[in-house]
């Protein structure tokens, strides 16, 4: 008798054609995308994201400081103090320091090829850097904003004197290394242009070496800067670089065992890679899953400052970017602005965590054949039933396509 009667309540007079089926599937489709996107944003959005501040080197400062090659350093350094004084968790300095004020590379023990100059602000800078960096052991100095200084990674030469593309990248020496020797307030990165990475691997004494993308540590260092110090952070900073170049240094710079950490780690076991931005925000950097997206961040997120008129700035535990957009004939966008959306998107977005695909084509499938071969009331006693027995995952989904075909099937026939 039970079985009678359900075997009689499941069953359907109705014979939709595939055409019919097809358009109901692609109209659900598009609304459940549109649904998770929208709940996504939303859930992002609603997340506290901090201000940033740019301290900016535009055209008519540019001009002003009388077109330099290189940012001047006695002017960089003051900008950095400027930072301090106004009271940042961090600063990011976008503005290459492998070179010093005469345009060379200087390696210990080589001749330089440039002219010899007047090298106090570059030693001034290199003073300022290293007092900074050592505040990490004063008990007073809780607070000491942490630095995020830019260099430059290059190939090296092949044996024709021309740019060796299937090795990795090297670091040539920077003059500030002399000052800052062991990272603890101030840390060296990069940006990697080429699709911007969370985070490179360098060549460096016939070893790998991971290096941090400049946006990954400034999202690092931003989160787990507390209300009042940022020494949280700058420990787990500390940690997290001795963690993956533990694992590095035992690789050799082969190019055959792979270019990235996940290449590397789908041929062999990796350690924890991994770093947390919030309590649902995980970068594992051995998935590679994880991508930047550069999205515009809020207009109102960046407080700009022309680095020529600045005197003082309240960035009271904000990230503060120290960058060039002046014009550049090499240059054809702004690459600190590009570091601004790369932190604000970590900031918001995090890992972005792909939807549960299996189960989103499975409910909008399911729902699709039920509003197209039962009536209203059963419809909706079934799409209870799979809401059930999915544990109200894709719930706003399946309200929004509830309501839909509840429309579809009132409208006059």
């Amino acid at each position: 008798m039970i079985y009678t009667t359900l075997k009689k309540f499941i069953s359907t007079n109705r014979r939709p054609s595939r055409k019919s089926l097809l358009i109901q599937f692609l109209i659900n489709f598009a609304i459940a995308v549109i649904v998770l996107e929208y709940q996504s944003f939303n859930k992002n959005n609603a997340e506290y994201v901090p201000q940033m501040a740019l301290f900016e080197i535009d055209e008519q400062t540019y001009r002003q400081w009388g077109s330099p090659i290189l940012t001047p350093r006695d002017k960089l350094k003051s900008l950095i103090e400027k930072a301090e004084q106004g009271g940042a968790n961090v600063v990011v300095v976008d503005i290459d320091l492998t070179w010093l004020s005469d345009g060379c590379f200087h390696v210990p023990g080589e001749t330089p090829a440039c002219s010899p100059v007047n090298f106090n602000s570059d030693v001034a800078l290199g003073l300022y850097l290293q007092k900074l960096n050592e505040e990490f052991y004063e008990a007073d100095k809780y607070d000491t904003p942490i630095i995020l200084l830019r260099r430059t990674y290059r190939l090296p030469l092949d044996e024709n004197g021309g740019l060796n593309t299937q090795a990795f990248l090297e670091k040539p020496y920077s003059f500030l290394e002399a000052y800052v020797k062991k990272e603890k307030n101030v840390f060296w990165t990069s940006t990697f242009e080429d699709g911007w990475q969370l985070a490179g691997l360098v060549c460096e004494d016939d070893h790998l070496s991971v290096v941090p993308s400049m946006p990954l540590l400034a999202a690092i260092a931003q989160v787990y800067s507390c209300e009042d110090s940022t020494r949280k952070a700058a420990y787990l900073i500390q940690e997290f670089k001795a963690r993956l170049n533990a694992w590095a240094q035992s690789l050799p710079c082969d190019f055959k065992q792979g270019t990235t950490i996940a290449q590397i780690c789908q041929k062999m076991d990796c350690p924890d890679l991994s770093i947390s931005l919030s309590e649902t925000h995980t970068i594992d950097l051995a998935q590679g899953t994880e991508k930047i997206v550069l999205t515009p961040p809020d207009s109102h997120l960046i407080e700009n400052y022309r680095a020529n008129k600045l005197l003082t700035a309240n960035v009271d535990k904000q990230i503060v970017l120290i960058g060039v957009t002046h014009d550049i004939q090499t240059k054809k966008r702004d690459n600190v602005y590009l570091v601004a959306n790369a932190v604000d998107t970590l900031l918001r977005f995090g890992q972005l965590n792909p939807p549960a695909y299996k189960t989103f084509i499975l409910l909008v499938i399911m729902l699709t054949l039920i509003f197209a071969y039962y009536s209203l009331i059963k419809a909706l006693i079934f799409a209870g039933i799979i809401l059930f027995l999915l544990s109200g995952q894709m719930l706003a989904v399946a309200l929004s396509l509830m309501t839909i075909q509840m429309i579809y099937q009132a409208r006059p026939r």
